[in-house]
């Protein structure tokens, strides 16, 4: 039987800083992520305490559970 191969998609990434700056055009990143080949998200990459604000998150699931 022959090997298959799977094809690997990689989710468009925004690099924090960029989505600050307020001249910088995120038009053709967003076409490439959400249009009809996109994954249908958007990375963010380097956030400034990405650490801490995922833990204060995570600690917050659990109330989000309790919404439904």
């Amino acid at each position: 039987m022959p090997a298959t191969t799977v094809p690997t998609l990689t989710p468009v990434s925004i690099s924090y800083s960029e989505l600050k700056e307020k001249e910088t055009d995120l038009s053709r990143n967003i076409e490439e992520g959400f249009g009809p080949k996109g994954l249908g998200i958007l990375s963010v990459t380097d956030v400034p305490g990405f650490s801490s604000l995922r833990q204060n998150l995570l600690r917050l699931s659990p109330r989000c559970n309790l919404l439904t």
